[in-house]
C-alpha cells in the first residue's frame, strides 16, 4: 500500500496514570507533551493527551517569516464505557493544528560518505531514574554537518533554475519527562 499511516493510541486505563514531558532546543524550540488517564467510575475510563511544539525555523528569510519553522498543537480525548465484560464503547475525539513554513518534509540526511551515500547522524543520551518515573535526555540531530543538502535539481526550459533545499542543520536540545 502507498502512503499508509496507522496511529495506535493507548486506551484509557483502569488505574490513574499520567506523564508530562518538556523539550527545549536550538532555534527557540519548545515542546510539551502531557497525558492523563484513569477511571471516572467503575464502568467509565477517560484519557486526555496533548502535544505542542514550536520553533522559529532555521532558514533565515530577510523578507518574511523564517522557513522550516513549526507550530504544532494536538489534543486527543478518549472515553471508554464498559457495558459488561465483553462489550464496551470507545469514543475518540482529536484536533490537530499544524502550521509549518517551508514544508513539512524534514530530512535527517547529512554528509555524503566516501561511497556517495548520505549518512544519518543523530545521537541522544538518556538517563532513567531507578523507578523509571523520570527521564532526562539530551539530543543532537545532524551532528556531522551544519547544512545538509536534501536535494538539488535543475528545471530546464523554465529559465534554467537550480533549486537546492537544505535539511535541518545541527540541532541540540534536551527533554525532561516525568510519569506518574
Amino acid at each position: 500500500m502507498k502512503n499508509l499511516h496507522a496511529t495506535i493510541s493507548n486506551r484509557p486505563t483502569q488505574e490513574f496514570e499520567g506523564s508530562i514531558g518538556v523539550t527545549a532546543g536550538e532555534y527557540e524550540q519548545i515542546g510539551v507533551t502531557a497525558v492523563l488517564s484513569g477511571p471516572l467510575s467503575d464502568q467509565v475510563q477517560a484519557r486526555l493527551a496533548g502535544y505542542f511544539n514550536n520553533d522559529s525555523g532555521y532558514i533565515d528569510n530577510s523578507i518574511g517569516k523564517d522557513k522550516r519553522a513549526d507550530d504544532t498543537k494536538s489534543v486527543r480525548a478518549m472515553l471508554n464505557v464498559d457495558f459488561n465484560d465483553d462489550t464496551s464503547l470507545l469514543l475518540i475525539g482529536q484536533h490537530t493544528d499544524i502550521d509549518t513554513r517551508g514544508g513539512v518534509f524534514h530530512s535527517r540526511a547529512s554528509k555524503i560518505d566516501a561511497g556517495g551515500d548520505y549518512v544519518i547522524a543523530d545521537a541522544s543520551l538518556t538517563y532513567y531514574s531507578p523507578s523509571e518515573a523520570l527521564e532526562v535526555s539530551l539530543f543532537v540531530h545532524n551532528f556531522t554537518d551544519e547544512e545538509p543538502l536534501t536535494y538539488s535539481y535543475d528545471i530546464t526550459g523554465f529559465g534554467n533554475y537550480t533549486i537546492q533545499t537544505f535539511g535541518p542543520p545541527r540541532w541540540v536540545g534536551g527533554r525532561v519527562k516525568y510519569s506518574f
